[in-house]
């Protein structure tokens, strides 16, 4: 499970798997700070851009990027207040994806 927040309307993603909200989110909005990404257990994530190759003289943009574990940076549950409305299939509410979070931070303790 991957949570997506969308920084500027507060909609918030749940993905059941990474790879499919690596296709989904695209770099250029990654790039512009429109999402913040968090693990299955709302610990944050930062996107770390493959780097544009220039071969011949021209520059290939690249469109990858991978998520990894932040050192710093407020967890999902800290962020909660930003949440407006949902986009998945998993949770019915807020409270539903807060509960799954704080049971996920509980079996990592």
């Amino acid at each position: 499970m991957m949570f997506v927040l969308q920084t500027r309307d507060g909609g918030l993603w749940a993905m059941a798997d990474e790879k499919r909200g690596l296709a989904y989110f695209e770099r250029p909005d990654v790039e512009a700070g429109e999402y913040a990404f968090f693990g299955d257990d709302g610990t944050p994530l930062t996107p770390v851009l493959e780097p544009h190759r220039e071969v011949l003289g021209v520059t290939i943009e690249s469109t990858r990027y991978v998520l990894v574990k932040s050192k710093s940076g407020r967890n999902l549950i800290e962020r909660a207040n930003e949440i407006r409305y949902l986009e998945n299939e998993t949770f019915a509410s807020v409270a539903d994806v807060l509960e799954y979070l704080r049971k996920k931070q509980h079996m990592s303790e």
